[in-house]
């Protein structure tokens, strides 16, 4: 997959966090960007949007994804969060949770 890095400004802190945009299946763009909250939790956010809409949120290692996303975007997705929540060893898809221990996946559906 093609991955371009470019700037923009970040709204949270007025600092300029890194931004990637990700082409899906079908060509649609979608961007990746990082955002670092200024508090005492000081956590650490990703934001994946689709034409200006917010589809998938991570915070401290816990990945959300809005029930309202296209299905044509949810491989793209899945294939991004799966390679970032290697760090994390956790994640949230769809209502559904993944963590990760004795050397594979294992998913608990949260609804």
């Amino acid at each position: 997959m093609n991955l371009e890095l470019f700037q923009n400004r970040n709204f949270v802190t007025g600092k300029t966090p890194y931004m990637k945009t990700q082409e899906n299946d079908y060509g649609d763009r979608l961007f990746i960007e990082r955002l670092v909250e200024k508090s005492y939790t000081s956590g650490q956010y990703i934001r994946v949007t689709d034409s200006g809409t917010n589809v998938a949120l991570l915070s401290h290692g816990v990945y959300t994804v809005n029930s309202e996303i296209q299905k044509r975007n949810l491989r793209t997705l899945k294939a991004i969060f799966y390679g970032l929540a290697m760090k994390y060893k956790s994640y949230e898809f769809c209502s559904t949770h993944y963590s990760f221990y004795k050397g594979k996946w294992h998913q608990q559906d949260m609804t």
